[in-house]
């Protein structure tokens, strides 16, 4: 369970930069955040490396391509809404679901990682 957090990072999604943001111990996690200086290619780079490295499986749902279910087969079901905006270079991810061993503070870590990874 140490690289729990990649492990959901995968299953979540979407690039994030430098300037992403990681709340302290302790402090309230927010089921949504929005990440700067993304494109379209950190995106596919995002999904593309998640499923490589951790076998994440990605089922778009078929009433709104921004809503992804991410499933890892041993953490559980991670449930993502995005949205990206190409000309404000943005993506705001709102968690729907996720395991019930992963804190929020984890899967949004897992997300910045892979968001610099791809940057």
């Amino acid at each position: 369970m140490t690289r729990l957090a990649a492990t959901l990072a995968a299953a979540c999604l979407v690039p994030m930069s430098s300037a992403a943001m990681s709340a302290p111990r302790g402090a309230s996690m927010a089921p949504s955040r929005t990440f700067s200086n993304i494109t379209a290619a950190t995106l596919v780079c995002v999904a593309d490396r998640s499923r490589k490295q951790h076998g994440t499986v990605y089922i778009a749902d078929p009433r709104n391509p921004n809503i992804v279910t991410s499933e890892t087969h041993y953490f559980g079901l991670t449930r993502i809404v995005y949205d990206f905006d190409p000309p404000a270079r943005t993506v705001t991810y709102r968690i729907l679901q996720k395991p019930g061993l992963a804190s929020y503070g984890q899967v949004w870590d897992g997300i910045r990682d892979a968001i610099a990874a791809c940057s």
